[in-house]
């Protein structure tokens, strides 16, 4: 757990950064999704969900993205990111009901609706 202790810090830190330089460039797929024939629009309306959900874990605090992270995209449970993250199991359990409420209430903000 120690190893995945300073990951996250790390990432932490790479996801600020990155998040700086992301706000300069302009999301291009609903151009792209225009001229593709219709047996690949599937695939480009997969693409832009994808784009939306990584957009709005890119707005979340590095602490509550961190936690949604862990547990969907690396199978975590609450007490292996508590380790992790170094902090008791009912703050990383806080962290993720505050993570889906702002999730929640962002998405339909970036799909347009």
């Amino acid at each position: 757990t120690w190893i995945m202790g300073i990951a996250y810090r790390k990432g932490l830190k790479l996801t600020e950064k990155v998040r700086r330089h992301d706000d300069r460039f302009v999301n291009i797929a609903s151009r792209a999704e225009a001229e593709l024939p219709d047996s690949s629009r599937d695939l480009a309306d997969n693409a832009i969900a994808q784009d939306w959900l990584w957009s709005g874990l890119r707005m979340l605090s590095g602490e509550h993205r961190a936690v949604v992270e862990l547990t969907y995209f690396h199978g975590f449970s609450y007490q292996e990111i508590a380790s992790i993250v170094d902090c008791p199991v009912n703050t990383v359990k806080t962290r993720m009901f505050h993570a889906r409420a702002r999730l929640k209430s962002l998405l339909p903000e970036l799909a347009g609706a």
